[in-house]
């Protein structure tokens, strides 16, 4: 198994829908994936994968936002952490993860890395060094039609 980013030829690949939908079912929409990737890397969100065999099985996104204290200094949001149902269990979160601390902690440019789970995934978190920290806070926007 190697950890890498993610690339468009991957929406083709074996397990990307599977692993995706791992987080939230989702429909598999194949013709829409290359276009939200080419945004996502304008917007510079990356996506780590994790795979095996040309098969995702795993993946993490992730972007910085530079803050205007600490020195212009990242603060890293990590979104989408998922694995493929049939590869649970094995540590490929935790690869994952740890993947991503080693980059952003080599690189020296950012000064914490932050991500909101499920609350039955707090004790995960807590193994790989996260700690609970505020509260989490949303608000769903939706288009309207216009009459």
């Amino acid at each position: 198994m190697i950890i890498r980013y993610l690339m468009e030829k991957d929406f083709q690949s074996i397990g990307f829908h599977e692993t995706f939908s791992a987080l939230k079912p989702t429909p598999f929409l194949p013709h829409k994936n290359e276009s939200i990737y080419l945004e996502r890397m304008r917007k510079e969100i990356y996506t780590l994968v994790a795979a095996e065999n040309d098969e995702i099985i795993g993946m993490l996104s992730y972007f910085r936002e530079p803050k205007y204290y600490h020195d212009g200094k990242d603060c890293v949001h990590v979104e989408d952490v998922a694995v493929h149902p049939k590869h649970q269990g094995r540590g490929i979160g935790r690869m994952l993860v740890e993947e991503l601390k080693k980059k952003i902690e080599q690189e020296k440019k950012a000064y914490k890395i932050i991500l909101y789970c499920a609350p039955h995934n707090i004790e995960f978190y807590k193994k790989l060094g996260f700690r609970v920290a505020e509260t989490q806070m949303r608000l769903d926007v939706v288009e309207r039609e216009v009459v």
